[in-house]
């Protein structure tokens, strides 16, 4: 005889696994689409921006770091300033939002030349736009 609790216990059960599986399979999703941001921005910027620390950031984070992911890939050594990973942080924002349009290993490159003073906050520096590459209009 199927009593009151244990129709209750199962639906409870049926419950807690359901959210496991939702929440396991999200965070899947998300530690992909995580090295997928990796590749693409390894191929914008090229020797300065290190894949594979961006990749174990990835696994650290289960995938919750790929806003950031661009700017987590550069090696910051001690003799970096604050302001250059600030410059280059702006320089991966330009790229994730204008694509290949924007030049990002030439302003990552300009951010270490100047100390970050080159920094490019609102992504209008002409010199760092690829005019071989149309542009879309939104």
């Amino acid at each position: 005889m199927v009593t009151y609790m244990d129709t209750k216990l199962l639906w409870l059960t049926a419950l807690v696994v359901t959210v496991c599986a939702v929440s396991f399979t999200s965070g899947m999703s998300l530690y992909g689409m995580c090295l997928t941001t990796c590749s693409k921005c390894s191929a914008e910027f090229g020797g300065r921006f290190n894949e594979g620390m961006c990749r174990e950031i990835c696994g650290e984070t289960n995938g919750k770091s790929i806003a950031s992911s661009c700017e987590t890939g550069f090696d910051v050594d001690k003799r970096s300033k604050e302001s250059v990973h600030i410059c280059r942080k702006y320089c991966a924002s330009c790229v994730l939002t204008y694509r290949h349009s924007y030049n990002g290993a030439k302003c990552a490159n300009l951010c270490m030349d100047t100390e970050g003073t080159s920094i490019d906050i609102d992504c209008l520096n002409m010199d760092m736009w690829n005019r071989n590459v149309r542009r879309r209009s939104n």
